[in-house]
């Protein structure tokens, strides 16, 4: 058998294969020339000191506070808009964001019922934060608080301040003890029970607004020195008498507080200057007869509350001896309602808005949202 590999071919692979190593030779001498020039690289960098980071702790620190909204609006427990954020910038925020206790003062969470034992440790990290701040702390809308989240704010109501809560049956009497900060509470009871009485909080010293959802009546309320009240789902039996006592009142928003029967009382509130009268079609209206306003500048109200459009606002403002100035209308308005007789016949108000979006004022119609 022929033997095609001959001596010349073989000297010229032996030629080529040092002719390659030559070449990796070359190459590995680059190689670890970029390997030293990318060492030399970090080094620079680790050595170098973003501006950010020459700041002082304690300006940081005010600077993440910046950050989120102004309290005692509450922030979520994550997302952009969170103190957690913050922490996931560097190890020397993280630092800094953990050992800030004005951070997280303020609390915004909804019920998950699938990480409920993960949410409960969340929530007593986040607090224990806080340090020794006031709270605000707001559950979500339409959401309830677990019992775990609730015994875990429960052990810092000493610092509670501004707080939103949504309960179940069970956790009514739970709020109670010594709140000397409170300033803001809301209560919603979830699924309006009137058989579950209110829980106690007549010994708040700094209570001034107050509202509350699903509750019978107000008898625990220390009402003489609230100024804004909201109360959603009772009956005006239970609430107009205690209301006289509301002296201070500044803002009434009663929404839902309909019954089966007219009410036939005389409720003075001397310093009131916003009322707000809403409900939704299941519940029969209460009509404006009961007040007597003298301050009142501002009025939102259903219009079926009205009854008689014209004369309700007549009566009230006689009855009152007030100068609105602000009337918003929801509702349906009364078939042939005129609203430039009525501007006529109230030439105080100086806006009337409608549901339809629309207003009047001094300067002619525009947008409601607009005017604002």
């Amino acid at each position: 058998m022929k033997d095609d590999y001959s001596e010349a071919a073989r000297a010229a692979d032996r030629a080529r294969i040092l002719e390659i190593e030559s070449q990796i030779r070359e190459l590995q001498d680059r190689i670890d020339c970029l390997h030293s020039e990318r060492k030399l690289a970090k080094k620079r960098l680790k050595a170098y000191r973003y501006p950010v980071l020459t700041l002082p702790n304690e300006i940081v620190s005010e600077i993440c506070v910046h950050t989120l909204p102004l309290y005692p609006i509450c922030p979520p427990m994550a997302g952009p808009s969170s103190p957690t954020s913050l922490a996931h910038v560097c190890r020397k925020w993280r630092d800094i964001a953990l050992g800030s206790p004005e951070l997280w003062r303020a609390i915004r969470f909804k019920y998950a019922a699938k990480h409920e034992n993960r949410q409960t440790r969340a929530v007593r990290s986040w607090l224990d934060r806080s340090g020794t701040y006031p709270l605000a702390i707001q559950v979500g809308e339409g959401r309830w608080i677990s019992s775990g989240c609730l015994e875990a704010i429960l052990h810092h109501r000493e610092r509670w301040e501004y707080v939103n809560l949504v309960l179940e049956d069970d956790q009514t009497t739970s709020i109670h003890g010594s709140m000397p900060l409170l300033r803001s509470l809301g209560l919603s009871l979830n699924g309006c029970r009137f058989d579950r009485p209110p829980p106690n909080i007549c010994d708040f010293p700094r209570l001034q607004a107050v509202s509350l959802s699903g509750f019978p009546d107000l008898a625990s309320l220390p009402v003489g020195q609230l100024t804004s009240l909201t109360l959603k789902h009772m009956d005006p039996r239970n609430y107009l008498p205690i209301l006289q006592e509301a002296v201070s009142l500044i803002d009434l928003y009663l929404v839902n507080c309909g019954g089966e029967d007219r009410v036939h009382f005389s409720l003075t509130l001397p310093r009131l200057e916003k009322l707000v009268v809403e409900h939704s079609n299941s519940w029969r209206p209460q009509n404006l007869d009961a007040f007597i306003v003298p301050s009142l500048c501002t009025l939102q109200v259903w219009c079926e509350v009205l009854g008689d459009f014209h004369e309700a606002f007549a009566s009230l403002i006689t009855r009152s001896g007030c100068t609105l100035q602000h009337v918003l209308v929801t509702g349906d308005l009364p078939q042939g309602f005129s609203t430039s007789a009525f501007l006529r016949e109230f030439p105080g108000i100086r806006k009337i808005a409608f549901d339809n979006g629309y207003n009047w004022s001094e300067d002619g119609y525009h947008s409601w949202e607009d005017s604002e």
